[in-house]
């Protein structure tokens, strides 16, 4: 009999609360597939959206209007230098617009998984309550709880990172970010510098037939030697470096000591009561021994 409840109370009891949770329709995998295949779907509708971005202002710019150099920042990134004001105009326009379809599509794919997730803490919820005679169901809750990796620490962490989704957002909306630039260099707005200007010409002037003799003059000793040390001293440039003293700090909320108490009373009530069950029973069955 010992070894009969045991095994009852440690696994029988949690996997048939899991299975009635199911039953009662509050999780199962239809549902989840559902969500899977809606973000799926989000997902394609973006991507697609993203294509047609790209085959609009894909065009490759002509070679005045090019930037002759391109470098990788320290995050992987490419960095243009001295490319014309069109081009980038262009790119920022790409950027602009990929952003809105990016913020767009993250949104709605939040959505439709915090739905998902919704589903799934109803089944879990029912889980535990029908779980709860189990001490070692208990004991594990317990421990989730205390650690900080309960299902409500995943939810909490998740709107925390939501939020600050939004504040990043905002954040970068109020420097005009995605009206800027510096996505894909760090050359001046407000004086470009294409790299025709070292020829004393613009880029709008140079005729077609031109370019590879002014190709040719870019790369000769002088006036190349000339542009490699301009570009090595933007490193000690501080107009060329993003202040980012006010970038918004993540903050994550944290239970404090009496939540935590509170979190796990149920619990250690529940655990107490069965253990003072137990002993009952062990005592009562004790005593209908004979002592001789």
């Amino acid at each position: 009999y010992s070894l009969v409840s045991w095994l009852a109370i440690v696994f029988l009891i949690p996997q048939s609360a899991v299975a009635v949770a199911n039953a009662a329709g509050h999780r199962d995998s239809s549902q989840a597939s559902s969500t899977r295949l809606a973000i799926d779907e989000a997902t394609r509708v973006r991507d697609k959206a993203l294509s047609l971005l790209l085959a609009e202002y894909g065009e490759v710019e002509k070679p005045p209007f090019q930037a002759p150099i391109q470098e990788q920042n320290a995050n992987g990134g490419q960095l243009l230098r001295f490319g014309s004001s069109s081009l980038y105009d262009k790119r920022t326009a790409y950027v602009s617009r990929v952003t809105v379809v990016g913020i767009d599509y993250a949104t709605r794919i939040g959505v439709i998984s915090v739905n998902g997730d919704l589903r799934l803490r109803n089944a879990e919820r029912l889980a535990r309550v029908l779980a709860s005679p189990s001490p070692a169901f208990l004991l594990d809750r317990l421990s989730e709880s205390l650690t900080g990796t309960a299902f409500d620490d995943y939810d909490r962490f998740l709107e925390d990172s939501r939020k600050y989704r939004e504040t990043f957002i905002e954040y970068l909306e109020s420097k005009r970010a995605f009206r800027s630039w510096r996505w894909f260099t760090d050359d001046s707005p407000e004086s470009p510098q294409p790299w025709t200007s070292f020829l004393g010409i613009q880029p709008e002037d140079v005729a077609e037939r031109d370019i590879a003799d002014l190709v040719n003059k870019l790369q000769s000793a002088p006036l190349n030697d000339r542009i490699w040390a301009l570009k090595n001293s933007f490193a000690s440039d501080p107009s060329r470096l993003l202040d980012l003293s006010d970038l918004p700090v993540v903050e994550l909320s944290t239970v404090s000591p009496m939540q935590s108490v509170r979190r796990v009373a149920t619990e250690v009530a529940l655990l107490a009561f069965a253990n003072v069950l137990m002993a009952t029973i062990a005592f009562l069955r004790f005593q209908r021994y004979p002592l001789e």
